[in-house]
């Protein structure tokens, strides 16, 4: 044990477990866990989600003498295949707030922010207030779902949200693909930084519109390429949607409102989805939700998504109020 770490010293004895040893360069996936009950500390390394994820180890490598440790990386991610890395407009971003609602004095909170997720119908005043406080602002944009009300062809409608009464929609159809590209135009018009594209996990109930939102992700790049992008969850799309965005959120990442219960609860969402796309610089938000007197729920969200590198907010549901929270 070290101030700062702890170090595994580990001989393996390949001679009574009847096998060879692995022959120069060889590459194992490594995890490794140490408990102290009584001190309750629990480190694993390296850190990450579910104990069993691939994208979770480290690697340990074979040599017969100490060789470079960033060749060897460089050497192994050759081996994984991973791709180049991922630039995002927001790494620079420590904070970050969603809010749906329309209140001055409530927006005027969201100066403490890098980072504004908003409606676009926030008050003008309200975003030339924010945009003069260096804040980036973006507007919310539903790619996968119709709002309740919208008017859009029958052939389009593949269901129902029973939580929030809108319409999962086939993006693979021309019509809906220019009406998101024209009101992206529109928002950007107004003064806007850059969307929050909501609803992707429409591909999670209907895998045959996959597509159809990966090439709507990509026009959007395409037709804004310096606008700020953020995903909202659909992460089966981020292989291909990763270059494309400067952020993936991770809804529901530490903490849930229950439509059914109507309560907030504490979840354990496994981060193996967004980890590879992280580890290659994709900005992750993770957006958890409770009430401001759940502070023991409110901290536990906060720390679990730091602890992954995320960059966390906690709101209730309805968005409709500004948190200032700083666990």
């Amino acid at each position: 044990m070290e101030p700062d770490r702890w170090v595994l010293e580990w001989a393996i004895p390949f001679s009574s477990l009847k096998v060879s040893p692995p022959s120069v360069g060889t590459v194992w996936g490594l995890k490794v866990g140490r408990e102290h009950q009584a001190a309750s500390e629990y480190p694993l390394w390296p850190m990450g989600g579910d104990y069993h994820s691939p994208t979770n180890f480290g690697y340990l490598v074979f040599v017969e003498s100490p060789e470079d440790p960033a060749s060897w990386a460089a050497r192994i991610a050759h081996l994984l295949g991973q791709e180049s890395p991922l630039e995002s407009r927001l790494k620079d971003i420590a904070t970050y707030a969603v809010y749906y609602g329309v209140d001055q004095k409530e927006a005027e909170k969201l100066v403490n922010f890098d980072l504004a997720i908003v409606q676009p119908i926030l008050p003008q005043e309200a975003l030339k207030t924010l945009k003069e406080a260096g804040v980036k602002v973006l507007a919310y944009l539903s790619v996968g779902e119709a709002e309740p009300g919208q008017q859009v062809p029958k052939e389009w409608v593949l269901g129902q949200n029973p939580n929030w009464g809108s319409y999962f929609i086939d993006a693979r159809q021309p019509g809906w693909q220019e009406w998101v590209l024209g009101r992206a135009r529109e928002y950007l018009g107004i003064g806007f930084d850059g969307l929050f594209l909501d609803t992707l996990d429409t591909a999670d109930l209907f895998p045959e519109v996959g597509q159809g939102l990966v090439a709507l992700v990509k026009r959007l790049r395409e037709a804004f390429p310096t606008a700020i992008l953020v995903q909202n969850r659909g992460f089966r799309l981020l292989p291909e949607t990763a270059s494309a965005v400067d952020a993936v959120m991770y809804e529901n990442f530490s903490s849930m409102y229950d439509f059914k219960t109507g309560r907030y609860v504490a979840v354990e969402s496994d981060p193996s989805p967004v980890l590879p796309f992280a580890k290659r610089g994709l900005v992750v938000l993770a957006m958890d939700y409770a009430l401001p007197e759940q502070e023991d729920l409110v901290v536990r969200d906060y720390v679990r998504a730091r602890e992954f590198g995320f960059v966390p907010y906690v709101s209730v549901i309805r968005l409709d109020r500004v948190f200032l929270h700083n666990p």
